[in-house]
């Protein structure tokens, strides 16, 4: 895909992909597919669209969601309350020892 113009490739996308009354594409989902980067696509989109009747294009809002770092942490590994559950032994932990130490060691 390299060194072929990103308005012809998403043509050939939106040609193949987006045929019929109601079809489109998410720029966003285009981009990736076509690995480039969202702010490129955009760009050949404006250009194609100044062109005059080439394209349609109409912006939509998303929302997205993405763990951060602590998120992905507890995701792997579990939530701190979690973690020192698991790290009690099986025939328990006084609170206290387990408050003032963080947990068994």
């Amino acid at each position: 895909m390299a060194g072929r113009p990103v308005a012809e490739l998403l043509l050939q996308r939106l040609e193949r992909e987006a045929a019929g009354p109601g079809g489109g594409l998410c720029s966003l989902e285009a981009a990736a597919a076509l690995g480039l980067d969202h702010q490129t696509l955009v760009g050949a989109v404006k250009s194609l669209q100044a062109l005059g009747e080439v394209i349609e294009a109409e912006a939509r809002a998303a929302t997205r969601w993405e763990l951060s770092p602590e998120g992905s942490e507890v995701l792997r590994d579990g939530s701190p309350e979690v973690r020192l559950f698991r790290s009690l032994p099986a025939e328990g932990l006084p609170q206290s020892d387990a408050m003032v130490s963080g947990g068994p060691t």
